[in-house]
């Protein structure tokens, strides 16, 4: 099985909010399905602390309606105590099940921080909103930005703590629903849930041959897989499958939707966890 195939090393990027938590309990559990390893990444947001030395910025205390100057060298001790923390936060959970990890700090721009740090083959987990304070059910700008860019496996939380049902695999032909196939047969493996192939296809006559190549890639596997042909044009067709027969696990092609919209809609108000595979 190819390095590209099979992510070795999950990125995770941690900023101790509750959706990141949820990221580093999930890049855990993928981690020991995978057999791979976990690089902790806390990002010092550079224009956070640009921003304090703007004349006027100011810190709202909202428990106490009251504000007062951004000091950079409060700011800068408060990342430093945060790194701390989210350090303590991935040795506790990658210890529970014996995950190799490793952890460190950098400063920059959070997104592209996250771009240079992860390299071919790696998969990049990071929660739905950060502290975004946008629309409930809204991604983070940073996971969206990664999501639309399809270059880089992304692996985000569902909208719900934990999902049950099978892991789904969504293939429609091209080399990265073959790797598709291949991630999610150790994910069901390690978890111990059922295999659901969703082969999609924009036309009903492309299904047949679809299906028979899913089960030739997957024919050396040692777990059973169930096909489920499905006409998509759009994600929300593929949605409302996935509600109607519930989904513990989405793995997905990174262009099966077209353009990060199509992709971020998907997540958006997707319940269970999702893999996206480059």
């Amino acid at each position: 099985m190819s390095e590209e195939s099979t992510a070795r090393v999950i990125l995770l990027a941690l900023d101790l909010s509750p959706e990141s938590q949820a990221a580093a309990v999930l890049a855990v559990e993928v981690a020991a399905a995978f057999g791979a390893k976990i690089e902790g990444l806390f990002v010092e947001d550079r224009e956070m602390l640009d921003l304090a030395d703007h004349p006027l910025a100011r810190e709202v205390d909202i428990f106490g309606a009251r504000t007062q100057p951004v000091e950079r060298a409060r700011l800068e001790r408060s990342l430093r105590a945060q790194a701390v923390r989210a350090r303590t936060l991935l040795a506790r959970v990658a210890g529970r099940r014996g995950i190799a990890w490793t952890f460190r700090v950098v400063r920059g721009t959070v997104v592209d921080e996250i771009r240079t740090a992860s390299r071919m083959g790696e998969t990049v987990t990071l929660g739905r909103t950060g502290w975004s304070r946008g629309p409930r059910r809204a991604l983070g700008r940073t996971t969206q930005r990664l999501l639309a860019d399809g270059e880089r496996r992304v692996l985000v939380p569902g909208r719900r703590p934990s999902a049950a049902g099978a892991v789904v695999a969504c293939y429609e032909g091209s080399p990265a629903g073959r790797r598709v196939l291949e991630a999610a047969a150790q994910l069901a493996r390690g978890a111990g849930a059922k295999l659901r192939v969703q082969v999609i296809a924009g036309e009903e006559t492309e299904l047949a041959a679809l299906r028979e190549e899913a089960e030739v890639q997957l024919a050396d596997s040692d777990i059973e897989a169930a096909f489920h042909p499905l006409v998509v044009d759009r994600p929300s067709e593929l949605l409302a499958s996935l509600r109607a027969d519930p989904c513990g696990f989405l793995v997905v092609p990174a262009r099966a939707f077209g353009d990060g919209a199509e992709l971020i809609s998907l997540v958006t108000e997707l319940d269970c966890p999702l893999l996206l595979v480059r």
